[in-house]
């Protein structure tokens, strides 16, 4: 968030009463239909891994200053869903298995969300898996992503498609 400290949209984002849930969502821990521990990149060798985390989001994702927050707190997105009156927390970029979907991640991926009541979709065909075909299932990347969307619609979220936002 630092690269962002300056920008209306993450002062936006900052300058909200925080909103308290009560609410708890019992959201079991299924295991993924794939493996993805360790290093789970099937690109390796064409992009050796990165050695610090990226630090902002990609140049061409047009940011909206006068509309848009930015925030990594699931506390804030949930109190602005709240104030606008958003009802379901739509989802999609990379990688489903990891960022989008756990909260060993991100505090706002799709399973917190969930269990604070948040409702959740994930625009499916906008996602990837971070999945190595060499490990178990031993499926092709897209279809080690396609599992993983079938498991988040199954026990998580419901999806959507690109063509209907």
């Amino acid at each position: 968030m630092d690269v962002y400290k300056d920008s209306p949209a993450r002062k936006r984002a900052l300058d909200i009463e925080i909103v308290k849930t009560a609410e708890t969502v019992d959201v079991p821990d299924y295991p993924l239909p794939i493996d993805d521990s360790g290093d789970c990149s099937d690109t390796i060798d064409e992009f050796p891994p990165h050695t610090r985390t990226w630090t902002k989001q990609n140049d061409r994702i047009f940011i909206d200053e006068d509309l848009d927050i930015i925030c990594d707190e699931a506390d804030i997105i949930i109190s602005h869903l709240k104030k606008r009156g958003i009802k379901i927390l739509i989802y999609l970029g990379v990688h489903v298995n990891m960022c989008i979907l756990s909260e060993v991640f991100r505090s706002f991926a799709i399973k917190p969300m969930r269990r604070r009541g948040v409702k959740t979709a994930l625009v499916r065909d906008l996602t990837d898996a971070m999945y190595n075909p060499e490990k178990a299932p031993y499926v092709s990347h897209d279809e080690g992503t396609r599992l993983v969307i079938e498991y988040i619609e199954k026990f998580y979220s419901p999806t959507i498609d690109s063509s209907q936002i």
